[in-house]
């Protein structure tokens, strides 16, 4: 019983370095895609000015489908975050609290991406429900940073401070983005979403160098 027993904790306690890696590459080339997709489509679109008009207007016309590819891959991109962050697991309920953080990301998004398909529909009422979870987006990049602070300083210093800077940056940048002058929603938004860049691409290359290094790459 206790041979069987100790086999069974070393299987669990085994880590996959190819489950690491893709979760890794996969949470970098998410939010990179997205940023560069947003940069590629905004240039495109017809009448689209960065600075006043926001993301969820590029979701209209011939760019609708692209934005849709960007948001779910986006979202895949989180959701590999958060599986990466359980395998292996670095703290307790705070570390926890961060993957759940991820996850409920990962569904927003997708949510957000769904609800851009309508966005442009006469009679829709855009303030409803996509701005609802716009807003659902608020506590979730507040909490999720700060909650993993503890658990990825074992790993690396520089992510640490990381974390901690797009915790505090993220809740400023969007209540300027949500409470600013309308003329400047574009930027305040684009601004806003960089500072999750803060945390989410180093989770995702701390995931990728352990499992390069668990691998003996």
């Amino acid at each position: 019983m206790s041979n069987a027993s100790s086999s069974s904790s070393g299987a669990v306690a085994d880590q996959r370095p190819e489950l690491l890696i893709l979760c890794g590459a996969l949470g970098i080339l998410g939010p990179l895609a997205m940023t560069v997709g947003i940069v590629v489509v905004q240039s495109i679109a017809p009448g689209h000015d960065p600075i006043s008009d926001t993301i969820s207007d590029l979701a209209r016309g011939d760019t609708a489908w692209i934005m849709d590819v960007i948001f779910y891959f986006n979202a895949a991109a989180m959701l590999a975050l958060a599986i990466g962050a359980a395998h292996p697991h670095r703290g307790q309920w705070d570390w926890s609290l961060g993957m759940c953080a991820l996850t409920f990301v990962a569904l927003d998004v997708v949510l957000l991406g769904v609800w851009d398909t309508f966005y442009s529909q006469p009679g829709v009422d855009k303030t409803s429900v996509h701005t609802r979870l716009a807003t659902v987006l608020f506590p979730l990049y507040l909490v999720g940073p700060l909650a993993m602070v503890r658990g990825i300083a074992r790993v690396s210093a520089v992510s640490k401070w990381l974390f901690i800077a797009s915790g505090i940056l993220w809740p400023i940048t969007a209540l300027i983005y949500f409470y600013g002058p309308a003329p400047y929603y574009g930027l305040t938004e684009r601004i806003a979403g960089a500072t999750t860049l803060l945390w989410t691409i180093p989770l995702g290359w701390v995931f990728l160098r352990r499992g390069l290094d668990t691998h003996g790459v």
